[in-house]
């Protein structure tokens, strides 16, 4: 019997490092450009530079361990993982290992190949390194020692002794089978932390084993601060989908939803939020890897066998569920730049189906964004910029095309039958009033309805247990989405070139079959999603998919990852609306000879009309952004 190490070399930065008995897996890393425009013949007043607080785990490993282990015998040392942890803050870390075998996580045993074939019938079980009837592995950690007099390096973690913790991993002890701290340091000095680690492996081989070789791994991740626990596999009551925010650092509660085997059932959008974070989608795969995916979600790589979900998709339950449940993760990315100054790039540098995160500099909100099936750059949230929040001069809810003070309008709004004795005003930064307003203007007010507000996630008109707050966004009447300052009217122009998005980015345009050409959500649903016209396209200038199997069709699939389009409802007066059975995004077109209306995007679980329906424009809607290029 043949058991090693393989070693090679990788550098991981805020991630974990899986370190393989003689197998590892490669990571790749996703790169994107973000180029910044700034002013020339300019003086510079003030610069400010800020080093981002960083912890990273990286391995040096450089040859490949082996040894010939016969049944009844006992071995340690048979091979050696040495890595070395490096922290510029004084938060200090901690390390966590679990074993990995066979891409499970938790699969703690070395899983047999015999004869060729792959075994897991003759899987070694773990435990102590010790003879026995029961063959085991296992592992012990000890800090490297400096080349100088072989003292101990400067900043030596701490592990585990087996006197206040049940795990002594200073000398052999099992792999564990869950997320387990192996090495822990508190710094107390705002330092450049180094910190190197060895661990090494022993395993014993009992009488009955058959001949054959055994592989397996031990993933460590780093947590930092040294306070944090990572993320675990969850296990949820048989009959319910659990949701859980995948991380230890996070805002919001979601409860369980009671859900039928075999069935198809509309997940919940998440409320939970991670700062400096996009959400990206509910996975069964805890530690599911960004963009190791087909378009339909499913794992390829590291996540073969595991899948990805948009928030509110659609999804056949398990037919096991109701004996096991089914725990769905939130699957966070982290931003890599800013929403304004980015170039959505071509498909060869961002493939279809990439999603990536970036943050809004008006509020530090993060967004998910994904390169979609038209070949375009979308968030794929909805928008909550809030003007209670913005931050900062230059980017002080700046909109497109629009100047730098808008925040919008305090006050209610009334409908149109008595907008004309209903009055707001427009106000500045600094709250002095700019613009008094009244008639056709009155639905300015920004945000329309804040999301936040929201104690309870809505199905259709009635309140249900669960609060969906945070993913569903803010909701805006139109002329807030458009910046409009009172110039605009549907008389002077049809499409707007303002809009609440950041520059850079612009509403979707949409529209009615003469407009298909320009219109963006037709050409992302259309042409890119569904892949056809609707039915009534011939007989309808405003064509829609509708019926239990075109309409269903095309609502599951727009909702579908990385699309994640929502059911969040509407607001009409003060009131919350079809959230959880209705989804409404505005464009950028206006619709109807009136001058009230506005053209959208909706969906119902029967129907999606591809940004030919028309609302109202004090109606509260949800808002979606598209990169300009």
């Amino acid at each position: 019997m043949v058991v090693g190490l393989k070693k090679n070399n990788r550098t991981m930065l805020y991630k974990r490092i899986s370190l393989s008995l003689l197998v590892l897996s490669s990571l790749s890393f996703l790169f994107f450009g973000f180029a910044n425009s700034f002013a020339t013949n300019t003086v510079i007043s003030q610069v400010a530079v800020s080093i981002p607080v960083s912890c990273n785990i990286s391995s040096e490993l450089d040859e490949i361990h082996s040894a010939t282990i016969n049944n009844n015998t006992y071995q340690a040392g048979i091979g050696t993982t040495t890595f070395t942890v490096f922290c510029n803050d004084n938060s200090g870390f901690s390390i966590y290992a679990v074993g990995y075998s066979n891409e499970e996580f938790g699969n703690y045993k070395l899983i047999a190949t015999v004869g060729g074939i792959l075994t897991p019938s003759h899987d070694i079980n773990t435990g102590t390194a010790t003879q026995g009837n029961t063959s085991n592995w296992a592992m012990k950690l000890n800090a490297v020692t400096t080349e100088s007099a072989g003292s101990t390096q400067p900043y030596s973690p701490t592990m585990p002794d087996g006197t206040n913790n049940t795990e002594d991993f200073t000398n052999y002890h099992a792999v564990p089978a869950t997320y387990t701290k192996v090495a822990t340091f508190n710094s107390n000095t705002d330092v450049t932390i180094g910190s190197s680690l060895q661990s090494t492996y022993a395993v014993y081989i009992a009488p009955t084993q058959p001949s054959g070789t055994y592989t397996g791994k031990v993933k460590y991740t780093l947590v930092h601060p040294a306070s944090g626990t990572p993320p675990q596999p969850q296990t949820t009551t048989a009959g319910y989908i659990g949701y859980y925010p995948n991380t230890n650092i996070y805002e919001g509660t979601m409860s369980n939803q009671s859900a039928t085997a075999s069935t198809d059932t509309d997940l919940y959008a998440p409320n939970f939020s991670k700062t400096g974070y996009g959400f990206i989608g509910w996975s069964d795969k805890y530690d599911w890897e960004p963009n190791q995916n087909d378009a339909d979600g499913n794992g390829t790589g590291v996540n073969a066998g595991y899948h990805i979900y948009g928030p509110n998709a659609t999804i056949t339950t398990p037919s096991d569920l109701a004996s096991t449940g089914l725990s769905l993760y939130a699957i966070w990315m982290e931003s890599v730049g800013f929403l304004q100054g980015f170039t959505c790039p071509n498909n060869t540098n961002m493939p279809i189906g990439t999603v990536t995160a970036l943050t809004d500099l008006r509020d530090n909100q993060t967004y998910a964004v994904a390169k979609l099936k038209d070949g375009k750059c979308w968030m794929i949230e909805n928008l909550r910029l809030n003007n209670q929040y913005t931050i900062g001069e230059t980017y002080q809810a700046q909109a497109q095309g629009y100047a730098t003070n808008f925040t919008g309008l305090a006050g209610a709004e009334s409908p149109w039958a008595n907008e004309i004795t209903t009055a707001n005003s427009l106000y500045s930064t600094d709250g002095s009033t700019v613009n008094t307003i009244s008639g056709n203007n009155l639905a300015y007010r920004f945000p329309r309805y804040n999301n936040q507000n929201v104690t309870a996630r809505v199905s259709g008109n009635n309140y249900v247990p669960d609060s969906n707050t945070y993913a569903y966004g803010n909701y805006y009447t139109w002329s807030a989405t458009i910046a409009d300052t009172g110039n605009y009217t549907q008389h002077n122009q049809n499409i707007t070139t303002t809009s609440i998005c950041p520059i850079g980015w612009h509403l979707p345009m949409g529209g009615s079959k003469a407009n298909e050409a320009n219109n963006e959500y037709w050409d992302l649903i259309v042409n890119g999603i569904v892949g056809e016209n609707p039915a009534n396209y011939a007989s309808s200038s405003v064509p829609s998919y509708t019926g239990s199997t075109e309409g269903s069709n095309a609502s599951i699939k727009v909702r579908t990852y990385p699309n994640n389009f929502m059911y969040s409802g509407r607001t009409s007066a003060e009131s919350v609306n079809n959230r959880g059975d209705r989804g409404l995004y505005w464009s950028a077109t206006v619709s109807g000879s009136d001058g009230h209306g506005a053209g959208n995007m909706g969906m119902a679980s029967t129907a999606v009309s591809p940004g030919t329906s028309r609302y109202d424009r004090y109606t509260g809607l949800s808002v979606r952004c598209v990169a300009d290029s």
